[in-house]
């Protein structure tokens, strides 16, 4: 007969690490695994109340903590730890080694990665643990319980399962919460086995100090120690308070059901519980937690409803007035019980028994982002309309990557849809009705620049099938993953691909969306398997404050896009939503050259910010900077909080002082994410560019052709700039070609146009592009010439595109670099210059 497979876990000795653990030993039973549990002398006390499983005591110490005497006799206990994990896991063979954290659990996971075992580690907090940091950093793999947890390294691959939780809890989570209208109002008050006492003191007399008519409909159920017993008897019979007292609750999860009102400690199982049930409540995270461990975990669910009350405040007046403010409310006690409920796993020790089962299985991990993909968009295909363009085409790759069944359309193909049909996605050129109702279409999204009268939305919208737009779609992406999202007016995309470079060298294996075509990739998108996504985060249209960033980064902020946001206060208002949605755990990267930013971080302070730039204010800036031809050679100066030093020699392959600043955010996130010097310099030493991005494109009879993306009066400057370095070197002169696109954007910006020629010594104007807008009088590329001419010493003039070669023909010679610059078709026509110029200059 064939033995059940052994999985060892390992918990240390409170309920917060017994009680998952025994919910995991009951899931494993089921799935035809034998548990075994190795815990310390504290974790026996638990035993009666668990799970039935053989048990292992192990000597179990610390080397974290006060006391240097100490240290000599807590490193033989725990050299003693690891000579009896050892003998263990020799004796026992297991699958695997499942650890949920305190220093018992410490060294059976060790032995176990030294050993080859497959090693979990469950969290049950949001701050990750010390062993478990440890463990993570070593390579075991991890499970959390809140889907938001701090000091998780950067690279340990992650699932959130949830916190595992008793059996009575789930069947009590199968009874609504009770109605708070109705009387008695019942109040439940527990500390756990740390801080019960300092609750016992102050809630007794803050609740007989609530108006009467408040406090003839309170019950109490209070969960006290021993000692505090009498005392605290005695303030509820002289307030008149109904009151249940008990050292110990044998049914502990029903009295938390019937509850309306919780006043409890911020204990991970709490936590859990608590929303698995949906109950409102008043927290009071213990003060001297490890880690401020409590503190974390309850401000998870403040954000839903819930009252924190930090231990330096609590007296009996602030908790008056919370209880006050609840009991009052009603809809408020609605609000924060459902609220509750929607951040609350019931199936926490299912979700990792399925994690644990897929380790033992030796099956490939997937990316966080798939299954929450198949789940956004259903059992049938997506249908994107608008397929070719740079942001759908990204958008289809990573959905085909996770598994769905893809299909679009567009009104031309392009390399896009050829790269997408080579990955088995059905392009349809033209858009019908049709391409929908014949075939199983789940989901339909668009491009943002799909009309509402397309005829394929207007078939969705008749068929009911779900529409969502290319945010919602992202947001579905990065739900469960961590993720960088690079922001701001101009840099976005080189930024993106620098970060994605840096990580790519780091083996983090990201996942990246980007807004251009990638050198190192040939494509906007790169599909990895590691857990982080890096996404360019596009403001256009003010969706990128729903996006989920863990590391969010702002480039700079200028007035564009304003025929969405109005005006500018707007559009700071919509960076700051972007700044403050960024996690406890997460951190900004901002640019400190920016004077709008520096404006608006000034609010910020829930998570920490990294500045990057040439300002005084800078945590990194660039130092000993010098030019050689088109590359950039700099030393990195980093003046953190905790770290201060400098990566000499950074090699780097762009031009321009733009560049050095998305370098330097770069470097930022690299930071926050503990890359290694010797990674970041190698990385950005061999980085490949970013297509239209100052790409040289050709040369002809010495004459250098560069194609770039800038569109905006300070990205043409920046790039002109850029171009300035190199001839200056070689006796050259520039050439700009320009392409106005749009004209609400050449009129709103025409006097910033009209200078942003200085660093230029011929500019070319073609025609604006108009990118379906109605020209506006006054705006267009006639007009621009001549206040150029007005404006610097230049010579400005407007052609076409069909007259552009035959102009650069009679003006450029040897030495001079042309550049040619807009978001409309001017790439198409300026990969035609070399051939038109070829044999034909003067």
């Amino acid at each position: 007969m064939r033995t059940a497979p052994i999985i060892l876990l390992a918990a240390g000795g409170t309920a917060g690490h017994m009680y998952p653990a025994s919910a995991l030993a009951r899931q494993l039973k089921t799935e035809g695994y034998t548990p075994h549990l190795a815990t310390d002398k504290r974790g026996l006390q638990y035993i009666q109340k668990l799970e039935s499983m053989v048990v292992h005591k192990l000597p179990a110490a610390t080397i974290f903590g006060k006391g240097i005497m100490a240290v000599p006799l807590k490193l033989i206990t725990l050299g003693a730890s690891f000579v009896a994990s050892i003998y263990l896991l020799v004796r026992l063979r297991p699958q695997a080694v499942v650890g949920f954290g305190g220093y018992p659990s410490f060294a059976p996971a060790m032995v176990g990665l030294l050993l080859g075992k497959r090693v979990l580690i469950h969290e049950q907090n949001a701050v990750l643990g010390r062993a478990n940091r440890v463990l993570a950093m070593l390579g075991a793999k991890l499970a959390t319980s809140f889907r938001q947890t701090k000091h998780i390294p950067p690279q340990t691959r992650r699932r959130f399962t949830g916190n595992p939780i008793r059996q009575d809890i789930e069947m009590a989570a199968l009874a609504p919460y009770p109605d708070p209208s109705t009387t008695p109002f019942q109040i439940l008050i527990f500390g756990g086995s740390q801080g019960a006492q300092v609750l016992s003191q102050i809630i007794p007399q803050a609740l007989c100090a609530l108006p009467q008519d408040l406090r003839i409909r309170i019950r109490i159920v209070h969960q006290v120690a021993e000692q505090d017993m009498q005392e605290t008897q005695n303030e509820y019979k002289a307030g008149s308070i109904d009151a249940n007292i008990k050292t110990y609750f044998d049914d502990m999860p029903m009295q938390m059901r019937a509850a309306h009102l919780v006043i409890c400690r911020g204990g991970a199982s709490t936590i859990a519980e608590l929303t698995a049930l949906g109950v409102p409540a008043i927290i009071v995270p213990l003060q001297n937690s490890l880690d401020q461990d409590q503190s974390y975990n309850a401000q998870a669910l403040a954000r839903s409803g819930a009252q924190i009350i930090p231990q330096n405040e609590l007296s009996p007046d602030s908790i008056a007035t919370s209880i006050e403010g609840f009991m009052r409310n009603p809809e408020r006690l609605h609000d924060a019980a459902a609220g509750a409920k929607s951040l609350g796993v019931t199936d926490g020790a299912s979700r990792l028994g399925d994690y644990l089962h897929q380790l033992v299985q030796h099956k490939t991990e997937r990316p966080l982002y798939h299954d929450a993909v198949q789940s956004f968009c259903g059992d049938g295909a997506v249908h994107i309309i608008g397929i070719g363009g740079i942001g759908m085409s990204g958008i289809a790759e990573i959905l085909v990557n996770a598994g769905c069944v893809v299909q679009g359309s567009d009104i031309a193909s392009n390399a896009n849809t050829a790269r997408l049909e080579k990955l088995g996605v059905t392009i349809f050129i033209g858009h019908s009705g049709a391409h929908i109702v014949k075939n199983k279409v789940s989901m339909v999204t668009h491009s943002p620049a799909i009309q509402a009268d397309n005829p394929e939305l207007v078939a969705a919208q008749d068929a009911q099938i779900n529409i969502a737009n290319r945010a919602a779609i992202l947001a579905a992406i990065m739900q469960h993953s961590p993720t960088i999202t690079i922001a701001g007016t101009h840099g976005k995309t080189t930024t993106s691909a620098l970060v994605a470079a840096i990580l790519t060298r780091a083996k983090f294996d990201p996942t990246i969306i980007s807004g251009g075509i990638m050198g190192a990739y040939n494509s906007n998108v790169q599909c990895g398997n590691g857990d982080w996504l890096v996404v360019e985060a596009d403001e256009s249209d003010g969706t990128f404050v729903h996006l989920p960033s863990t590391i969010g980064v702002v480039t700079n902020i200028e007035p564009e896009h304003l025929e969405h946001y109005g005006d500018m206060e707007t559009l700071l208002a919509a960076f700051s939503d972007y700044l403050n949605a960024i996690p406890f755990f997460g951190g900004g990267v901002v640019c400190a050259d920016d004077d709008n930013i520096r404006n608006l971080i000034k609010d910020i302070n829930h998570c920490p910010l990294i500045s990057y730039g040439a300002h005084e204010t800078a945590n990194i800036r660039a130092i000993n900077h010098t030019i050689i031809g088109a590359h950039q050679r700099f030393d990195i100066e980093v003046r953190l909080k905790d770290r201060q030093t400098q990566i000499k020699d950074i090699i780097l392959p762009m031009a321009g002082q733009h560049n050095l600043q998305n370098t330097l955010a770069a470097v930022a996130v690299a930071f926050a994410l503990d890359v290694t010097e010797k990674d970041i310099r190698h990385a950005l030493r061999n980085f490949k560019g970013v297509d239209r991005r100052f790409t040289h494109i050709g040369r002809v009879q010495g004459i250098d052709i560069y194609n770039d993306y800038a569109h905006h009066p300070t990205e043409i400057a920046a790039t002109l700039a850029a171009a300035k370095t190199i001839t200056q070197n070689r006796q050259g002169r520039v050439i700009a070609v320009v392409q106005p696109h749009r004209y609400s954007r050449l009129h709103r910006l025409f006097a910033q146009f009209a200078a942003s020629f200085t660093d230029a010594d011929e500019v070319i104007i073609l025609p604006v592009y108009a990118a379906g807008e109605t020209p506006i009088e006054g705006a267009d590329s006639t007009a621009l010439a001549s206040a150029t001419n007005n404006n610097a010493s230049l010579n400005a003039q407007a052609t076409t595109a069909e007259d552009l070669a035959a102009l650069l023909q009679g003006i450029a010679q040897s030495g001079d670099i042309i550049v040619c610059m807009g978001a409309g078709d001017i790439a198409q026509i300026a990969h035609t210059l070399p051939q038109h110029l070829e044999g034909g200059l003067r």
